[in-house]
């Protein structure tokens, strides 16, 4: 009788150790790793279902970011690790990767322009529908950050995409330790603070105590347009409403935490004197 206890013991310890095995290699056992992110970030962890692997969602700013591990498609075993938020254009169109990621289908057209392609090197492939916006979105800011996600892992395949209103980026491989993860985090929110960078038109910063013109400007907080009260990070002149910069603290911008800030100076508006005026 003690015999197959024992035996049936041992059958039940083997089963459960096996049981956590698949279960780990499916996906459960890189949870800890979401729930440490999660909890840096002050988001939450979505459990998946039996078989499903573990998501995480956070606030940025005011921005919600989704970070997710998914098959490329059906047909696919290859796994990539995602980050997606919302983007402000629905109808710019705009995919950047690197040659070789023949998973990409893209439904916008290969880009030829000799200046857009020579601003990614030969390392990266465009599609856009609109190649002065693409130009415009691919700043130097934009680029260093791609060219830091190309090094996470030793992996380098990455893929961009903004399209109908969702910026997305994409590293093929799947970042199951918290290292990986949390670096792939971190310049995924730097290069989207570089890339509303690039929605701020109209803005340029040239030489002190020269003029400078600023036609519009977006709070990076909010996500309005700045039509008053406007002060700028004296570091990286990103553009803020002065309650938001207080409300914030210091410059929204990750990575840049500059706590002072510049108020612009308003020219004398400049009337001209009409024709009649000068007759008179």
């Amino acid at each position: 009788m003690e015999c197959i206890l024992a035996f049936a013991l041992i059958v039940i310890v083997l089963t459960a150790a096996i049981i956590w095995g698949v279960l780990y290699a499916l996906g459960y056992g890189k949870s800890h790793a979401c729930a440490r992110l999660a909890q840096k970030y002050h988001g939450q962890v979505l459990r998946g279902y039996l078989f499903g692997r573990p998501r995480v969602q956070f606030l940025y700013g005011r921005e919600l970011f989704h970070l997710s591990a998914r098959k490329l498609n059906h047909s696919s075993r290859s796994v990539v690790t995602q980050i997606e938020c919302s983007w402000p254009d629905p109808e710019f169109q705009c995919e950047v990767f690197t040659r070789g990621f023949t998973a990409v289908k893209s439904g916008v057209p290969l880009s030829n322009s000799a200046d857009l392609l020579s601003k990614v090197g030969g390392y990266f492939q465009v599609h856009t529908n609109d190649e002065r916006r693409a130009e415009q979105f691919l700043s130097e800011g934009v680029q260093w950050e791609l060219s830091k996600l190309l090094a996470i892992q030793g992996d380098q395949q990455v893929y961009l995409r903004v399209d109908q209103g969702a910026l997305c980026i994409r590293k093929l491989t799947w970042l199951t330790r918290f290292e990986y993860l949390d670096e792939f985090t971190l310049v995924a929110l730097e290069l989207f603070d570089q890339a509303m960078l690039t929605r701020s038109d109209g803005i340029a910063f040239i030489d002190a105590g020269a003029a400078q013109i600023i036609d519009e400007a977006r709070c990076q907080v909010c996500g309005e347009d700045i039509l008053s009260d406007m002060v700028f990070c004296r570091r990286c002149k990103t553009p803020h409403h002065i309650e938001c910069w207080h409300y914030n603290g210091s410059c929204s911008i990750f990575g840049c935490q500059e706590t002072r800030y510049s108020v612009p100076m308003v020219a004398d508006s400049v009337t001209e004197t009409s024709s009649e005026e000068d007759e008179t």
